[in-house]
């Protein structure tokens, strides 16, 4: 059973209160970024916490880096992983969880108490896109098998959709095992 003190580590997480600035419409939301400008983006969050570093977690179908952004002051905690986008058109999310970091990164060089609460008790695994094959022209994944359904949890369930969208196996695509 998790203390108190995890369990409102956890709420500050998931519920934002990483500071009271409000977002606005086009003042904060950049448009779609590339490929690229996402994972130079990583490396420059990276780059800007001591504890963070991007990690190659794997390769696409068509052989593109599949990058995770890495925060832990230590190894032994438990660790929160957040992937952002699976399709090429979830670039919200993508968005949303680089601001959120970069908003946690600059909390915690203020050593803001909600900054620390985060970061002393949690590492994060950020991983924004799993689709980099797609990414950049709104595609699917290269054997056009959506990603959702290519996990062991209830594969066997999606035969409507037939074997090109759930793919041959469960896990049969590489980006599904990342």
């Amino acid at each position: 059973h998790r203390s108190t003190n995890e369990d409102n580590a956890m709420n500050l997480l998931l519920f934002g209160a990483m500071g009271t600035e409000m977002v606005e419409v086009g003042e904060y939301v950049a448009p779609f970024p590339r490929y690229d400008e996402i994972c130079d983006l990583l490396h420059r969050l990276a780059d800007a916490c001591p504890a963070a570093c991007v990690v190659e977690e794997g390769k696409s179908l068509g052989g593109l880096p599949i990058y995770s952004l890495n925060v832990a002051k230590e190894r032994d905690k438990p660790l929160i992983v957040m992937d952002a986008a699976m399709h090429a058109h979830e670039w919200g999310p993508v968005i949303g969880s680089l601001i959120f970091l970069k908003r946690l990164f600059e909390q915690a060089e203020s050593e803001t108490p909600y900054a620390e609460a985060i970061l002393s008790r949690y590492g994060i695994k950020f991983i924004p896109v799993l689709n980099p094959d797609g990414w950049d022209n709104f595609g699917p994944q290269l054997h056009g098998v959506n990603l959702n359904r290519n996990f062991p949890a209830f594969w066997e369930d999606y035969t409507a959709d037939g074997p090109r969208v759930r793919g041959k196996a469960p896990l049969s695509e590489p980006e599904a095992r990342v």
